[in-house]
């Protein structure tokens, strides 16, 4: 049935709040994708201040009116709403609608098919000529670097938005231009152009732009390779890059940009462990260390923003690499052992001060003392964290963040000195020491600041100088204990 366009306001009305509506009709159709359809497909529904409102199963957006709202809708009176409210030049006037589609598209909400990613391309097009133009210029760019199984890549489209003018200082698109200009997808390969762009991108404090300058000096791109270097430039930045992240905890709720980023620093600090230098030599221990961060940064990147690209690869390349080293090691996942080790693979992630040789907490941490037995020289202690501390136990291939109360034991202890003789929990934020001589718990915060928590002295291996001990062998730990801190993980 035809309808005058008097009637489009009311037609239009039934778009939102339309549960009743819905439910009780026959046929639904979408003035967005124009797709008449049982209204038994629609499975999805957004409830917000305009009350629950029915997403179309075809296009994911919230534009369906059910025959049951008096209006039975044909092609030409869907074409002609199509227009009056998704056209071209509604768009234009009401952003936020293009801005909707673009996001539900990216989120997987809308149906990847020809004429959906037309759409989105239409109006990230759109919104690249408004005030909106940085963001919708940088996702056009990825777009047509990177190519999805709908558009082919595009390098020279790339590269005209990304040196789009609303992106002339923003880093992230001048990494993107430095890798064009370095993979020769564009002609001839130009790194010395890529590099300059990755050092202005580091310049104007972009981590992306950072991460590909150091790989020029790893790989010896345009500058002399020098991996001591690269490694240096990356492990000034791991401190602000793992408390940024360790601060966006829970698990679930770590932002992609966050998660990248600490994702693509670990990958690379494990790669230049794993190749060593001409003046250091390969660690795989710590190559696998990091690998295993990068593998967690990446697992928490939320599933409705995929990997793409670089970020992809390196996930990819991360869990390829954890797997050839974990053989070569004879390593397994297995539960942690709350131990002298993991204790010592966790701390090295928080910020470390060479100066002072002291490692700072994110946030400072409750210490409280359970038991010290000097006939079996075992220690228990429990530190309840504000937020989650991410624990790692390398040997174990164990990393996740673990909530609230975590209780270690240590063996092969020494002596204990608690500084408050009643054993209250007591807050510490910095510690001092190794696995292999013990630790000291500071509170260099208040009035009484710097203020000694606890000290664990460790005794050093039976039979070897202290110099020449080994890491102490891991303490068995009880499966209740682990389970305990596991289910808060």
């Amino acid at each position: 049935m035809k309808y005058p366009q008097s009637a489009f306001p009311e037609i239009f009305s039934h778009t939102v709040n339309n549960e009743t509506d819905v439910l009780h009709s026959t046929k639904c159709s979408c003035l967005f994708c124009r797709q008449t359809y049982d209204a038994r497909k629609i499975n999805d529904w957004v409830n917000d201040k305009n009350g629950v409102t029915a997403l179309c199963p075809e296009c994911g957006m919230d534009a369906v009116v059910g025959d049951a709202s008096g209006f039975v809708l044909d092609h030409d009176t869907l074409k002609a709403l199509n227009l009056a409210y998704f056209g071209e030049d509604y768009m234009e006037k009401h952003p936020d609608a293009a801005q909707k589609y673009i996001k539900r598209y990216q989120e997987g909400k809308i149906t990847h098919k020809k004429e959906n990613e037309a759409l989105y391309i239409q109006y990230l097009s759109l919104l690249a000529t408004s005030h909106f133009s940085d963001e919708a210029a940088y996702q056009l760019g990825i777009l047509y670097q990177y190519g999805t199984s709908l558009t082919t890549k595009d390098p020279k489209a790339a590269l005209s938005w990304f040196s789009s003018e609303s992106l002339k200082n923003d880093g992230d698109a001048l990494t993107h231009i430095g890798l064009l200009l370095e993979s020769g997808e564009l002609g001839k390969a130009a790194p010395a152009l890529a590099y300059q762009c990755y050092a202005k991108a580091m310049a104007l404090g972009y981590a992306n732009g950072l991460f590909h300058f150091s790989d020029c000096y790893r790989d010896g791109h345009y500058v002399a390779k020098d991996i001591d270097f690269a490694s240096q430039v990356l492990s000034n930045t791991m401190p602000e890059v793992y408390n940024r992240f360790s601060a966006s905890l829970p698990f679930n709720s770590v932002p992609y940009g966050r998660a990248a980023e600490l994702g693509s620093l670990s990958y690379r600090i494990g790669r230049l462990f794993e190749i060593g230098s001409p003046k250091v030599a390969p660690n795989l221990f710590e190559a696998v260390h990091y690998y295993l961060l990068a593998q967690f940064a990446f697992s928490s990147i939320p599933s409705e923003t995929p990997m793409t690209g670089d970020i992809a690869a390196e996930s990819a390349d991360t869990n390829q690499r954890l797997t050839i080293l974990a053989k070569l090691n004879g390593q397994e996942r297995r539960d942690p052992q709350f131990d002298t080790d993991t204790f010592s693979d966790t701390i090295t992630f928080f910020l470390y001060d060479p100066e002072e040789g002291a490692y700072h907490l994110p946030s400072p941490c409750l210490f409280r003392a359970s038991f010290h037995d000097t006939e079996t020289q075992r220690f228990a202690f429990e530190i309840m964290a504000p937020q989650p501390m991410i624990v790692c136990d390398v040997d174990d291939l164990f990393i996740s963040p673990i909530r609230g109360r975590i209780r270690w034991y240590f063996e092969d202890v020494d002596d204990v000195e608690i500084g408050d003789p009643d054993n209250k929990p007591a807050q510490f934020d910095t510690i001092i020491g190794d696995s292999e001589k013990g630790y000291q718990l500071i509170d260099t915060r208040g009035k009484d600041a710097p203020h000694t928590v606890a000290v664990i002295h460790l005794l050093p291996p039976k039979g070897q100088p202290e110099e020449e001990k080994d890491e102490p062998d891991s303490l068995e730990v009880d499966k209740t204990i682990v389970e305990e801190n596991r289910k808060k993980a």
